[in-house]
């Protein structure tokens, strides 16, 4: 049985820190890093590395918008940080069952996605007919003869 809530446990805090990190850099981070700051609080032991990562975090996050989205973490570097958020989330809860609450919402925290962009399409005319249009960057003309009156 306790191998069940200590399963339960882990899961519950690789979702938050899971979740934690796909917030960073978007406008959730804010409520999300402020969050884990009020978690904090209450472990005086554990608050001042934890905030130190999450000032990183918090770095990087905005690393992440600057670059337009492309992500400040590589692959690696981000299952790291899960891992490692996962671990001191898992303590904390492990340390005050009252932060459990906490840790369930961040877990399972929605995060808004981004609709894909519309393509572009941008055309121009000259002369009788002749219509030059870029389509997903690729070029295409259509020229129409010019009809005299019928």
């Amino acid at each position: 049985m306790m191998a069940r809530v200590d399963e339960e446990l882990t899961e519950l805090a690789t979702a938050a820190a899971s979740s934690m990190v796909a917030a960073m850099g978007t406008e959730l981070w804010p409520s999300v890093s402020g969050l884990i700051r009020r978690l904090l609080i209450r472990r005086p032991r554990q608050r001042a590395e934890l905030t130190v990562a999450l000032d990183q975090l918090s770095a990087e996050g905005a690393v992440a918008v600057e670059d337009d989205g492309g992500g400040a973490l590589s692959p690696a570097d981000r299952a790291e940080t899960v891992r490692f958020w996962a671990d001191a989330l898992e303590q904390l809860v492990r340390q005050d069952a009252a932060l459990r609450p906490a840790l369930a919402a961040l877990a399972g925290l929605t995060l808004p996605t981004t609709a894909p962009r519309a393509p572009r399409q941008q055309n121009s005319a000259h002369g009788f007919g002749r219509v030059y249009a870029n389509q997903f960057g690729a070029q295409i003309i259509d020229e129409t003869e010019q009809q005299g009156p019928k």
